[in-house]
Formats: C-alpha cells, sequence, structure tokens
C-alpha cells in the first residue's frame, strides 16, 4: 500500500492513482487490507478537494472488521 502511496498521490497522474485503487479495492476486498485501500481512496479525495467524501471513507473504516486484522499484522 506505501508503493500505492509513493506511484501515484505525490504525482499528479490521479487517473493511473483511480486505476490501481479500483485494482486493489478488487483484490483485497474483504481481506486485511481492505481498510488500507479505504485509506488510500480517502487521500484520493483529499488531493480532488473533497473533504466531505475523504471522512465519510475514513468513517467507513472504522465498521470494516478487516480494520482489526490489518493492524494486527503490522
Amino acid at each position: 500500500m506505501k508503493l500505492i502511496y509513493t506511484l501515484c498521490i505525490r504525482h499528479s497522474d490521479t487517473r493511473r492513482y483511480v486505476q490501481v485503487i479500483e485494482d486493489a479495492a478488487r483484490e483485497f476486498q474483504g481481506g486485511p487490507e481492505q481498510a488500507l485501500v479505504t485509506i488510500a481512496k480517502s487521500q484520493l479525495a483529499l488531493k480532488r478537494g473533497n473533504v466531505d467524501t475523504a471522512l465519510a471513507l475514513l468513517r467507513h473504516v472504522l465498521y470494516l472488521p478487516c480494520l482489526i486484522d490489518c493492524l494486527c499484522h503490522k
């Protein structure tokens, strides 16, 4: 997930970032990384200036059962 951030969010190519996020969402759905993908989506929303969407996504992370798994595997 750090790779997604490094490759996309630091650069201005948000189209590529969206594609990477969509691919990651499909790949990691239901797994411990799902929370990280959601956080990456919120970073994209912030980059686009959409604070409300970013906050809504972050609120959703709290209810993902995979969040505990993700944090425990770090």
